[in-house]
């Protein structure tokens, strides 16, 4: 078993890792940790990883078939609007 420098709690509660156990969980800016409680008092840490869009695309099935064409045909016209009226965008 190895021991790793220890943390520390900022004045926000925020907790601060070492470098080298970032390193060793290979945990990110904004990834999550779970503390579980285990019955002999210690804790298990648990790593729960940031889901990158690229990810999670296609997760939620839906029956709709986006039109791209006509989205962006609006997206076109709303600009060109803003355009006409001197909006500053």
């Amino acid at each position: 078993m190895k021991t790793y420098k220890s943390g520390k709690i900022t004045s926000k509660g925020q907790l601060t890792f070492p470098a080298a156990l970032r390193e060793k969980l290979n945990v990110q800016e904004g990834d999550q940790l779970e503390f579980v409680s285990l019955e002999n008092g210690h804790f298990e840490l648990k790593v729960i990883k940031k889901k990158k869009l690229s990810e999670i695309a296609g997760m939620l099935k839906s029956d709709i078939d986006p039109d791209i064409i006509a989205a962006r045909q609006a997206v076109d016209d709303y600009f060109e609007e803003i355009d006409k009226k001197g909006i500053k965008s």
